[in-house]
């Protein structure tokens, strides 16, 4: 599924107070709530799945689509907008004749009621949302957010596994209704700590403590005591994807899922305010994933309601508003093709001669182990093709990523 932020602005709102020791706190949300507080910007996002699986799609049937005309509606919408406009300026006309004075002072005065009340009422940013948040030697309580890189697995990984794992043992069973018996620590680390991302640091500009794309544990700590819920976050270039999402079901009424949603945009924005500058691998930093869409699941709705939403067409892979495509849903059951009939995919390199994508696809492989650091060469597909096993799977992977495998943007790893 996709979601995204418009300029990272959401309407203004107000905090609800807490009756014990009249500490204003931010109640907590609902999904309601969510709709209401969430940007509406200039993101993007990609699909990625909930799991760090590439999602493969079943054949394709066929389906007629029209597109959605309206230009007559915006042209009504235009009148109407002129005509209310037109009847403002002939009160102000008369106005200004039943006063007495200029209508150009009478129009200067409104204008200037107008962008007072605008200011007044102005969006307001993300950042300021959070920032009214009391800070944490003020607060009776707080929630600090860590990130822990968790594949390869580091020191504060490995220090905060057991307590991460039964988080996610609790999560599992009390949410999800797992059976206790059936969840350990080896599948969730398969799950949702080992990953197959391999990041090759990028040449910047200057020296920079920037994030390495890679995989990794957003992890919510109460009172920077008590791990009550973990974000798993892929970055990736371009944009951020979430993976998964864990908590404790004993704070199920802090909607942390909300939250956690929230902070992963506004990380997003850090990021690309804070690197995007020196940072080449962050210079186009701007998207949010949210993974899947299945409208017939209720539980992901919630995806829905954040502003503007886009998905990712199933052939075309262009985004498409979420609204359209819900009632394409609605309308043909759990497949859709959301993109108009004549539509393509810009990447697919279906058409393309096997020996060209085998000539452009590029693996990389260790050198001789007895060097330090390691060797390494890259190499195409074609001449290494004789001495793989999975070149059948290779070759298909290659074409559902399309053109990005081919044009240096992707290297497997075979070392």
């Amino acid at each position: 599924m996709i979601a995204f932020l418009n300029e990272g602005k959401i309407p203004k709102i107000t905090a609800r107070n807490k009756t014990d020791n009249n500490e204003p706190v931010f109640a907590p949300l609902t999904s309601d709530d969510a709709a209401k507080i969430l940007p509406s910007g200039d993101f993007e996002v990609t699909m990625k799945g909930d799991s760090k699986s590439f999602p493969i799609h079943p054949s394709k049937p066929t389906c007629d689509t029209q597109k959605i005309d309206s230009k007559s509606k915006r042209s009504k919408d235009e009148k109407a907008k002129n005509k209310r406009y037109k009847a403002k300026l002939d009160r102000l006309k008369s106005l200004a004749e039943k006063r007495g004075i200029s209508y150009e002072t009478i129009l200067e005065e409104y204008r200037n009621r107008r962008a007072i009340r605008l200011q007044k009422n102005k969006p307001i940013e993300l950042e300021e949302f959070f920032s009214r948040i009391k800070p944490r030697d003020q607060a009776k309580h707080f929630i600090e957010v860590r990130l822990v890189r968790s594949s390869p697995e580091s020191d504060q990984l490995k220090a905060t596994f057991d307590q991460s794992f039964k988080v996610y043992k609790s999560y599992q069973v009390k949410i999800h209704k797992d059976d206790p018996d059936e969840i350990s620590e080896s599948s969730f680390r398969n799950f949702l700590v080992s990953s197959p991302l391999v990041d090759f640091n990028c040449k910047s500009s200057e020296p920079s403590d920037a994030p390495q794309f890679g995989s990794y544990h957003q992890q919510y700590w109460l009172d920077g005591k008590q791990l009550i819920a973990v974000g798993v976050v892929d970055l990736l270039p371009g944009y951020l994807s979430a993976v998964y999402f864990y908590y404790n079901p004993a704070y199920n009424f802090l909607q942390l899922g909300v939250f956690s949603a929230l902070k992963e945009i506004e990380f997003v924005r850090e990021l690309a305010r804070k690197y995007g500058k020196n940072e080449p691998r962050y210079a186009n930093f701007k998207q949010y994933c949210m993974g899947y869409y299945i409208h017939s699941c209720v539980k992901m709705r919630y995806k829905g309601r954040y502003k503007p939403s886009f998905l990712s067409c199933p052939e075309t892979y262009r985004q498409v508003p979420i609204a359209d495509c819900i009632k394409m849903l609605e309308k043909n059951g759990k497949y859709s093709r959301f993109s108009d009939v004549g539509a393509t995919d810009p990447d697919s390199i279906e058409d393309l001669p096997s020996s060209q994508i085998e000539q452009r696809l590029m693996m990389r492989i260790r050198g001789p182990k007895n060097k330090n650091p390691p060797a390494y060469r890259v190499l195409p597909f074609s001449e290494l093709k004789a001495y793989l096993s999975r070149t059948d799977e290779i070759l298909t992977w290659a074409k559902l990523v399309g053109v990005s495998a081919l044009d240096g943007r992707v290297l497997i790893d075979l070392s």
